[in-house]
């Protein structure tokens, strides 16, 4: 059912929880704006206000205000670098005892060569490949990238390869985002980064019948 405006009876705007219509709610904007915006002679009253404040604070104490504010934001400075500078070393203390550096509360081994373990190493893997897609982007889940992993078994599909991360992954697109594919879980899988390379932007088929036709020229080079 269509909701209307409870003013003027048009079809009011869905969008957020605005509950006019285009019309009455630009009204409403402007008769808000008229009602909360200061008049000259409020702005001049309290310009007046605070300059007399600043005649009855003796200079010597103007400047003492200035100089403790200047070393608030000085000890909140040092007191962030601090704060930092502690985080920066917690996370190195974790990686050398091959810990996952994501978060001080994820307490699983690394993944491979990674600085993560294998849930926020997909977390990763899962945030690259939705930058990939610029027009409807379906987003990666990263349990649902460990259960591919783990189905595929760190293996890679099409080279029969140990997959290792952080040395020899890539995220494969079967149907190539420049050919229309997109982020489902049924277009993706862990393959081999050289192979990945390779195939570029073209389909299964057309990898198949590259490979066949340069794959023994391939070898024969390789053999040299």
């Amino acid at each position: 059912m269509e909701k209307l405006c409870p003013k003027c009876g048009e079809p009011r705007l869905t969008k957020g929880m605005i509950a006019y219509c285009r019309k009455c709610s630009n009204e409403y904007a402007k008769q808000w704006k008229k009602n909360h915006t200061d008049t000259p002679e409020q702005r001049e009253h309290r310009l007046i206000y605070a300059r007399g404040r600043d005649s009855r604070i003796s200079p010597e104490q103007l400047q003492r205000d200035k100089d403790k504010a200047r070393e608030r934001v000085i000890r909140l400075g040092e007191d962030y670098k601090n704060m930092r500078k502690a985080y920066y070393i917690s996370m190195q203390e974790k990686l050398k005892l091959g810990l996952c550096s994501r978060s001080l509360g994820c307490a699983n081994s690394v993944a491979g060569i990674t600085r993560f373990c294998l849930e926020h190493w997909m977390v990763v893997i899962g945030n690259a490949a939705q930058r990939k897609v610029k027009h409807g982007i379906i987003k990666v889940c990263p349990s649902e990238l460990v259960n591919l992993w783990n189905i595929q078994k760190s293996i890679c599909p099409i080279t029969g390869i140990l997959l290792s991360p952080g040395v020899n992954v890539h995220l494969d697109h079967i149907v190539p985002i420049a050919r229309g594919g997109d982020n489902a879980m049924s277009n993706l899988r862990f393959v081999h980064d050289s192979v990945n390379q390779m195939k570029g932007n073209m389909l299964d088929s057309e990898f198949r019948c590259f490979m066949l036709t340069h794959g023994p020229q391939m070898i024969e080079w390789a053999k040299k």
